[in-house]
């Protein structure tokens, strides 16, 4: 998972960059037989054209600003998407807490609190929990081992 996030932060960062440069290409010169312009152009230009039918040159003074508003625009998503994976992992992590809270207390499952956070938490908690050895010792660790998971998910991907 951690390297599959990685490809996508990465291809994502190298689509803002080549975004960054075609607004500089755009503004200085448009040398058409640069090899570097020409790549630019190929890779961008499938996300520069639905944007560039929205913005007219004359509203904007003539200027291309769509390379712009893309790079903008993606950026935004790359941290919109950060945000919301971090935010789930950690709202994972304070529902597997108050499960374990309540099998302190107990473990009603007429209760509707425990039997949403059961719902919502044992398709994390059984995989690692059938990994354990059964050690018959009536400890089950699968919370603390998926919710310290959950937090290097979380960390890892504020991180990109």
């Amino acid at each position: 998972m951690f390297v599959i996030a990685t490809i996508v932060a990465t291809l994502g960062y190298a689509m803002l960059t080549l975004l960054i440069v075609r607004v500089v290409f755009s503004w200085i010169s448009r040398d058409v037989e640069n090899p570097i312009y020409r790549i630019t152009y190929a890779v961008t230009e499938p996300l520069m054209a639905p944007v560039r039918n929205l913005l007219s040159p004359r509203a904007t003074a003539g200027l291309d600003l769509s390379p712009a508003v893309v790079a903008v625009g993606l950026f935004v998503v790359i941290a919109a998407a950060k945000q919301i994976v971090n935010l789930i992992c950690y709202a994972f992590v304070i529902l597997i807490l108050i499960r374990v809270a309540f099998t302190w207390i107990s473990r009603d499952y007429g209760n509707p609190i425990y039997r949403f956070t059961y719902q919502l938490t044992e398709p994390l908690l059984r995989p690692v929990r059938n990994l354990l050895p059964g050690g018959g010792m009536g400890l089950d660790f699968s919370p603390m081992i998926v919710s310290f998971a959950l937090l290097l998910v979380g960390r890892f991907v504020s991180q990109l």
